[in-house]
């Protein structure tokens, strides 16, 4: 485990302040600062959101490197980002053209299954609307995880690790354009006003249970 005054020494130090600053709003930062200790290994019940762009090999052998950075930095990454943010989540990292983000650590958010679905519907809606040649598919878990600071003496990260994480890129991988699947974990927790359908059920391994999903598309609300 990590000790409280190497966890303030990190927080503090002005390279991370910088990086974190980044990832979350303003509020959770100011609470990690405040308190350092929340970064420390925990199990924590949170939701995983992983956002992936279609098409994104298309893309980018169609368009110079340059314009493909300035298109994903402008249209996808920060609107994502901010996104993530308004909703009270924190970008864990970025993935190729991947964005995975958590809610519900390091700071305990109630109604962060919620939040992460509101968020998911906002990014495929925003994605559409702007209009800017590709489209994305999300994927949504919730469940106990191990939260932390992960990584070597030289580059250390805060995220999270378990079978919900798994789960949620899992989903990812299945929704098409458009689309948001949510496991059974998350959607038992959401209010019911979104239109969320049954869709079918993943296994892990061979030998795990199935993990129902369920699927919300831009397209059925149209």
């Amino acid at each position: 485990p990590f000790e409280n005054r190497e966890l303030k020494w990190k927080v503090r130090e002005c390279h991370l302040r910088r990086k974190m600053k980044q990832f979350i709003s303003p509020d959770i930062y100011d609470q990690i600062l405040t308190n350092p200790s929340l970064l420390e290994t925990r199990l924590s019940y949170v939701t995983i959101l992983f956002a992936d762009i279609r098409g994104f090999t298309s893309l980018t052998s169609a368009n110079p490197p340059e314009f493909v950075a300035s298109l994903l930095n402008t249209n996808y990454f920060v609107p994502m980002s901010d996104l993530v943010m308004k909703h009270g989540g924190i970008v864990d990292k970025y993935i190729g053209d991947s964005v995975m983000a958590l809610f519900g650590a390091p700071v305990v958010q109630p109604g962060h299954e919620e939040q992460a679905v509101t968020c998911a519907i906002e990014m495929v809606d925003l994605i559409s609307r702007t209009d800017k040649g590709f489209q994305i598919g999300v994927g949504i878990s919730s469940g106990q995880v191990v939260t932390g600071l992960f990584g070597s003496p030289s580059k250390k990260e805060f995220t999270a690790l378990g079978t919900a994480v798994n789960i949620a890129a899992r989903l990812e991988k299945l929704a098409r354009r458009g689309e948001v699947l949510l496991s059974e974990s998350t959607a038992s927790e959401i209010d019911g006003h979104h239109p969320f359908t049954g869709s079918g059920s993943i296994l892990l391994t061979p030998s795990s249970a199935p993990v129902t999903f369920y699927r919300w598309s831009r397209n059925d609300t149209n």
